[in-house]
């Protein structure tokens, strides 16, 4: 079974300078087309007065890899910043690279060095994740266990995605596959079994690297 694959978990929109030209450089977690093509067509409404949108995907499932390079000379950018992907072995992923023009022409090769600048500048400022095929459990403990299970869930840098405080303690874990059975033992020891694990639902999730 595939171990995983590299992907962002958080990223924050970036821009460079290049001859007065500037690039502003977004990018997002995608799991298919249509999600790439949301996040793309988002990106060009709030930048739709700059003189390029460049989009640039790469989706695992299907094997799907895109590129545009709206308007600007033949494989000057979109390819660029699809060669900085993959060169990184990135997938899941969608750039946009937006070029306001600063009036003095690039060329070619200044045009590829502008657009794969930008997009590395995004990989430098992002966070990184690993998607795996994960479980999901739903905990349900005493407060007395809480603290036990709070360092437990840190040990095995577990994620949280819920977690609720009424008469008893619930949280909503994300747990990779591989380490589930040890978690679960690890919690029952912990907690000499007064704890409640239940199996929500397998699924393919982003754990943090």
């Amino acid at each position: 079974m595939e171990e995983g694959y590299k992907t962002i978990l958080t990223a924050k929109e970036v821009l460079i300078v290049v001859k007065k030209s500037k690039f502003i450089g977004n990018v997002e977690y995608v799991k298919n087309k249509e999600e790439a093509v949301e996040f793309s067509t988002k990106i060009k409404e709030k930048y739709k007065d700059a003189t390029h949108n460049v989009v640039a995907y790469i989706i695992k499932n299907g094997g799907i890899m895109y590129c545009t390079d709206d308007k600007e000379p033949h494989g000057t950018a979109g390819k660029p910043i699809l060669e900085v992907l993959k060169k990184n072995n990135i997938f899941d992923v969608c750039v946009v690279v937006t070029r306001y023009f600063g009036g003095v022409l690039l060329g070619t090769g200044g045009l590829c060095f502008s657009y794969s600048s930008c997009c590395k500048e995004i990989l430098k400022q992002a966070t990184f994740a690993r998607c795996c095929l994960c479980e999901i459990l739903k905990l349900e403990f005493s407060y007395k266990n809480l603290n036990k299970i709070e360092n437990i869930i840190l040990a095995y840098n577990i994620t949280k995605l819920e977690k609720k405080y009424n008469e008893y303690v619930y949280f909503l874990v994300v747990v990779e596959e591989k380490e589930c059975l040890k978690f679960k033992n690890a919690l029952m020891e912990g907690t000499n079994g007064e704890i409640k694990i239940i199996s929500v639902k397998k699924e393919w999730e982003r754990i943090k690297i």
